[in-house]
């Protein structure tokens, strides 16, 4: 079942660091309607999903519906970068809580704000890698590219940047843990999940990985675009199941945070109006 989120037209949306918020441009409207909007897909209680969005800047200050987005590492923020047609691109830091009345020009110090942005995410990584067992750190420091850690950070799902041979952790092994097939050699190139936990490693198939993918919210699920439909997997790579077959727009898949849903954006096969969010119920 579809239900809209925005009915105002919606660009390139960005879903924020913590899955709970997606940034997106609107430039059909007017000067006022038009800029940056974040949809909260956390707020409670959702009377109507429009009541959700909030809007952060407006078209009056600068042309933020031509804006490229990123997000902040904390979410707290965004960078909205606007490329001129003769000017070189200009870049504004805005709060994400709230309307920007006077936006910040960052663009002279726009280096400095990315160079602390990634020290942000680098620091984290750097956490979450020195949180394993000594006996996996070498081995996911010298051989894991990683893709995504799971939201409980129980699972990684990674990219084999080396063949290598994942040592035994948990000795003996866990009774009653999953019994789907692991595979502890891995193949530089190849596509896996280790499921920390229970300390096993699952060979999943690449194409699932092609396009756009993401956790779901509770670390046991997937979600993928392949030829041109929205399916889930389970973490072993088992049980693929097709969510949704209808027209979307490739690349904007979001995961609702309680499970109930998915958000895409789709014109509805109608390339003459403006795309939309919509939620794909789960249930």
């Amino acid at each position: 079942k579809l239900e809209s989120i925005t009915d105002i037209g919606v660009l390139t949306p960005v879903i924020d660091p913590s899955q709970t918020r997606i940034a997106f441009i609107v430039a059909s409207q007017s000067a006022r309607k038009n800029g940056i909007y974040v949809f909260d897909m956390s707020s409670r209680p959702i009377l109507t999903l429009q009541s959700a969005t909030t809007q952060l800047t407006d078209d009056t200050a600068d042309l933020f519906s031509r804006a490229n987005l990123t997000w902040s590492p904390d979410g707290k923020q965004l960078i909205a970068t606007i490329s001129g047609t003769l000017d070189s691109p200009t870049s504004y830091l805005l709060e994400s809580s709230g309307f920007n009345s006077n936006p910040r020009n960052v663009t002279e110090i726009l280096a400095s704000v990315d160079s602390t942005w990634k020290q942000q995410k680098t620091s984290k990584e750097k956490a979450q890698i020195n949180s394993l067992s000594s006996k996996l750190r070498p081995i996911v420091r010298s051989s894991f590219s990683i893709m995504a850690w799971s939201p409980d950070d129980t699972k990684i799902l990674y990219k084999a940047s080396a063949s290598a041979e994942i040592p035994l952790v948990i000795k003996p092994r866990l009774i009653g843990a999953n019994p789907t097939k692991e595979i502890r050699s891995i193949e530089e190139g190849k596509i896996y999940i280790y499921d920390i936990k229970e300390d096993r490693n699952y060979a999943l198939d690449e194409s699932y990985f092609s396009e756009t993918y993401a956790w779901l919210s509770d670390s046991s699920h997937l979600i993928f675009v392949k030829d041109k439909q929205i399916s889930a997997i389970e973490y072993d790579g088992l049980n693929k199941t097709t969510i949704y077959a209808g027209p979307f727009i490739n690349g904007y898949v979001f995961p609702w945070p309680d499970l109930s849903r998915i958000v895409t954006l789709t014109d509805l096969g109608n390339s003459q109006i403006d795309p939309n969010l919509y939620t794909i119920s789960l249930k």
